[in-house]
């Protein structure tokens, strides 16, 4: 059928179709309506319609954007057709830039997940937020309209210029992470666990608060001051050692047991009974307490203990504190040899607990496997009392008229440890048992009305001292006279009275007696 052409517009036929198989192509825009009665077909292929705005719901449009779903079904009496989905990964394979108006409060998405691809960039402008997962459709749960759920997932982070860290003014939660640069916060709060793979260091950190406990597998470093305070506790399972020399460490060794080893070895022990073991015995007498053994290294005569005073009026006191309170209570220092046998004591007695008297006494052993004896005792009026000191005091019973050397006093009225012989070879000889100055003296009275009597006193068989004797004259019956002398003598010296010349009268009246002067 032959068309109507006209400058203005195209006529249809007298049926209103207007059927083109080709491509038609007009310069001009019709100046009224274009009527379409039902449907504008392009060929059997699907073209593309733009328009600046379109009248209309809408609804039967296909084929456009996701928005915040897309249709089940693009079939609209479906019911599907009003039911939507959205994709779980939105892929960002280049940079974009998010930056809504200053109208809106944010930009969300659907999308749960985030991804951003490698060399790709996700900018957030300053002001703006990124929602994902708006309607709270995640698979980690939420709920409708829970928000929340959705992720990002980038390589790193970076503030928008990406030449500084990014701010988290809400904090910063995970289930894990993995941080390879600086964090730094305000405040922070870890439910699971940490990993640091280098160095953790605090900078002005006021306070560490650990519920748990921390472990370290390589040490723990503290370079300032470290406080501890209530009943909290550090685990470790060996040593604590100096940093930077490995030999020097407090150790742990076993259950119950501290030690401190210097160079290498062991110097100081606290054991599970309570013992302090100083130097290189761990093993020592149940009975010790404080047990300090110098090393090998040290010379003879050097101090193992010092105790100094810190001024002029606070010197060195050492106590010994005894809560006996009986009368024969004592404290005690104790020398001891290498078999460990006593062989000397100093004792300090609590003679008088209500009125706080006190002696003391100094004893040495003579008797393998007896405790000391006491030899020198001051009391509390401050005597000296030795009752081990040699001493010696003879008379004769027995008449004497004739010479005899050595004159024996057969009486022995005092023989302190026995030194003074009045039988055997030794009979009437004083025997020196240590050297010394010793006191001695000997008396007389001359039996017989003729001649003088003489008594000398000899040194191991000799009249050493010959002109200090005693000299009865020959006027009367009872002439008497007394003589001393003071002597140095070695161990083993004999001493002993030789009647020379006369006789003397016994029955108590003749006498011999010396005694240790120091």
């Amino acid at each position: 059928m032959a068309l109507t052409r006209a400058t203005d517009k195209i006529i249809a036929n007298a049926d209103g179709n207007l059927n083109l198989s080709g491509i038609v192509t007009a310069s001009l825009a019709p100046s009224g309506d274009l009527n379409v009665g039902n449907n504008i077909k392009l060929g059997t292929a699907s073209g593309i319609i733009t328009a600046t705005s379109f009248s209309g719901d809408g609804s039967n449009l296909t084929s456009l954007p996701a928005g915040l779903g897309t249709a089940l079904s693009s079939t609209q009496t479906s019911p599907l057709n009003k039911l939507y989905y959205t994709n779980e990964i939105l892929s960002i394979g280049a940079t974009v830039t998010v930056d809504h108006p200053a109208t809106g409060t944010g930009a969300y998405t659907q999308y749960a997940d985030i991804r951003l691809e490698e060399g790709a960039d996700l900018i957030i402008e300053d002001g703006d937020d990124v929602i994902p997962d708006i309607l709270g459709l995640g698979t980690d749960g939420g709920g409708l309209g829970a928000g929340g759920t959705g992720r990002i997932r980038v390589g790193s982070i970076t503030n928008k210029n990406a030449n500084g860290a990014p701010n988290f003014p809400n904090g910063l939660t995970g289930t894990a992470g993995t941080f390879s640069g600086a964090i730094s916060a305000a405040s922070g709060t870890i439910t699971g666990n940490l990993g640091v793979g280098g160095v953790l260091t605090y900078e002005d950190v006021t306070n560490i608060d650990s519920v748990g406990v921390i472990t370290a597998r390589d040490g723990l470093r503290v370079t300032g001051i470290a406080t501890f305070n209530d009943d909290t506790s550090i685990s470790i399972a060996d040593k604590i050692v100096h940093t930077g020399n490995v030999n020097t460490a407090i150790r742990f060794p076993s259950d119950n047991t501290i030690t401190a080893d210097i160079a290498g070895n062991e110097k100081l022990r606290i054991n599970s009974s309570g013992q302090i073991i100083v130097g290189n015995n761990p093993t020592v007498s149940s009975g010790n307490i404080v047990h300090i053994e110098a090393p090998t290294s040290f010379n003879s005569g050097e101090t193992i203990v010092n105790i100094e005073g810190n001024n002029a009026t606070a010197a060195a006191r050492l106590l010994l504190h005894n809560n006996n309170t009986g009368g024969s209570a004592h404290n005690e220092i104790l020398g001891v040899d290498a078999g460990g046998q006593s062989t000397s004591s100093i004792r300090f007695y609590n003679t008088d607990q209500s009125n706080n008297y006190g002696e003391i006494a100094f004893g040495t052993r003579d008797n393998a496997g007896a405790p000391p004896t006491d030899r020198m005792r001051i009391s509390k009026e401050g005597y000296v009392t030795k009752p081990s000191h040699p001493s010696f005091h003879a008379r004769l019973i027995n008449h004497t008229n004739a010479t005899q050397n050595p004159l024996v006093y057969d009486n022995v009225l005092v023989n302190v440890g026995s030194h003074y012989k009045s039988s055997g070879s030794d009979a009437g000889k004083f025997v020196v048992p240590v050297a010394g100055t010793y006191f001695f003296f000997w008396e007389a009275i001359k039996n017989g009305s003729s001649g003088v009597t003489r008594i000398y006193l000899q040194k191991n068989g000799a009249r050493t001292y010959s002109s200090m004797h005693l000299r009865l004259q020959e006027e009367g019956n009872y002439a008497n006279g007394c003589m001393n002398v003071i002597m140095t003598l070695a161990v083993g010296d004999k001493i002993h009275t030789e009647l020379a010349v006369g006789g003397v009268h016994a029955s108590e009246y003749t006498h011999f007696g010396g005694y240790l002067i120091g």
